[in-house]
């Protein structure tokens, strides 16, 4: 039976970087907003570079705690739990960009596939702790035979 939630698991976790590759690869920033970014850039970057620095630590944990998850690591459950509960406030730091920027709506298709990206981060969350694939996490892990410790 854990060998189907285990399936289950690692599909959510590989279509989840498929579709943040659609997001990526297909997302455009609209001619309009990119001028405006550059003009207010080149005024003041410390705000792109604080904006860049939150989005791209989030993003490099959330890919370590999917590998962890893929691989059933203890320490992964808690750490994508506490990623994809920041994703739904992360949204929010835009606002430490300028007011220019801030105000422009996302394009119909991206905003459904964040939308969509946060539905599966929840199920994930939710095969992790309350399915059947939950015990693989809390179990000790194996020891070799022939293998002695080193303690």
């Amino acid at each position: 039976m854990n060998g189907r939630w285990k399936t289950v698991l690692r599909s959510l976790l590989l279509a989840e970087w498929v579709l943040v590759l659609v997001l990526g690869v297909g997302g455009s920033v609209p001619q309009e907003l990119q001028g405006i970014a550059n003009q207010t850039y080149a005024k003041d970057p410390r705000p792109f570079h604080l904006f860049l620095a939150i989005a791209c630590s989030l993003g490099l944990l959330k890919i370590i705690a999917q590998i962890g998850l893929f691989l059933f690591k203890r320490w992964a459950r808690p750490l994508f739990t506490i990623i994809a509960i920041s994703a739904v406030i992360v949204p929010f730091a835009v606002m430490v960009l300028p007011p220019g920027l801030t105000g422009m709506p996302n394009p119909p298709l991206a905003e459904s596939l964040a939308v969509l990206l946060s539905m599966m981060d929840g199920a994930i969350v939710a095969l992790a702790y309350a399915s059947p694939v939950g015990a693989l996490f809390v179990q000790a892990p194996q020891t070799h035979p022939g293998v002695e410790n080193a303690g």
